[in-house]
């Protein structure tokens, strides 16, 4: 993956894979965005935003993150050759922070009105702010990187070679369901095709876009909790909004119980999922027991980045340390042999 080519261009980059995961369902695959630049979805917005920000002049890039998306914003930025301020969410994981000190860029958590006012401050000042379309969401926004976004639908419908019935995507502002919608809507219009029906995952913890779905007005979640913390965005921006209107997009909410489960099971078959991602498979699950979905349906889950990236919040579902012993060793080796022998041959 070269983000930009000698003369500051944007070199081409491959598609992310597009799996079939039968376990969960016939139709279901797994789009694995971790495959990125740097192991998130957010390498799409920020390889479109750093090149806006080079054409344009910009002095610097300027962002709020809670990790992925300042982590994408800051390497990106250094291949544009553009400094970069990342804002951070006061829980972003210690090794995101690094990254973005890796590539250049400063990282800085500071209490929000604080942020808000350097943000601004730094936009005034020539900066290009890219973290989301919807300026209330973080003082200044900008309508291209969103753009990127749309990427994903247009491999998805390549990779499987027709429109999927369905689509699951792990959403905190907005911006990529708002892009992969848009992405699906261009292919429908140009192929005669129709529209897949896109679900927006969230938290029930942080569900701000089936809150401003249903007042019909953006709505604020004043203190969003989940594991997932990279969905817990007080509000959902309004261009998801109006993309779900005027496309035919859902939003579905999801219980930690549900999102702890699917990190589990995605485990279990060789992916280490962050939090956000299995929202997507928990997202699934819900949509086919409510009947919204048939359980043979085409479903696309976005997976947007990896748990080896959330090491913290990987803990919480997988607490148990190495083995230290002999003793300890023989009884988990017992175990696992049980377990592959089955029930009539113990």
């Amino acid at each position: 993956y070269t983000p930009f080519a000698a003369d500051g261009e944007r070199a081409p980059s491959p598609p992310t894979p597009l799996a079939p995961a039968p376990r969960f369902g016939p139709g279901v695959w797994l789009k694995h965005e971790a495959c990125s630049l740097t192991g998130s979805h957010k390498d799409r917005f920020h390889a479109v935003t750093a090149r806006v920000a080079r054409r344009l002049g910009s002095r610097g890039i300027v962002a709020s993150s809670t990790g992925n998306h300042g982590v994408a914003a800051a390497a990106h930025a250094a291949a544009a050759g553009l400094p970069a301020v990342v804002f951070c969410h006061p829980a972003a994981p210690a090794g995101l922070l690094r990254a973005i000190g890796a590539f250049g860029g400063i990282a800085a958590q500071l209490d929000p009105a604080a942020q808000r006012e350097a943000l601004v401050g730094l936009v005034e000042a020539g900066w290009f702010p890219a973290t989301t379309m919807d300026p209330v969401l973080a003082g200044a926004a900008n309508p291209f990187g969103a753009e990127g976004y749309k990427a994903i639908a247009y491999e998805i419908v390549e990779q499987l070679g027709a429109m999927p019935e369905s689509v699951f995507i792990p959403t905190a502002g907005g911006d990529t369901y708002y892009g992969m919608l848009k992405g699906f809507a261009e292919v429908a219009a140009l192929s005669g095709g129709s529209m897949p029906v896109v679900f927006a995952i969230q938290p029930e913890g942080a569900n701000a876009l089936t809150r401003s779905l249903a007042a019909g007005r953006q709505e604020t979640v004043e203190h969003p909790v989940s594991i997932a913390l990279s969905l817990t965005d007080q509000r959902t921006g309004r261009q998801a909004m109006a993309a779900a209107a005027r496309w035919g997009g859902r939003a579905l909410d999801v219980a930690e119980t549900a999102i702890r489960a699917a990190i589990g099971d995605l485990a279990g078959m060789g992916i280490y999922p962050d939090p956000a991602s299995a929202a997507a498979l928990a997202g699934y699950r819900h949509a086919v027991a409510s009947g919204m979905l048939g359980g043979r349906a085409t479903a696309v889950l976005l997976l947007t980045s990896s748990g080896f990236k959330w090491p913290e919040a990987m803990a919480e579902v997988f607490p148990a340390a190495a083995v230290r012993g002999a003793d300890e060793l023989r009884s988990r080796l017992s175990d696992l042999t049980a377990v592959a022998a089955g029930p009539g041959q113990r």
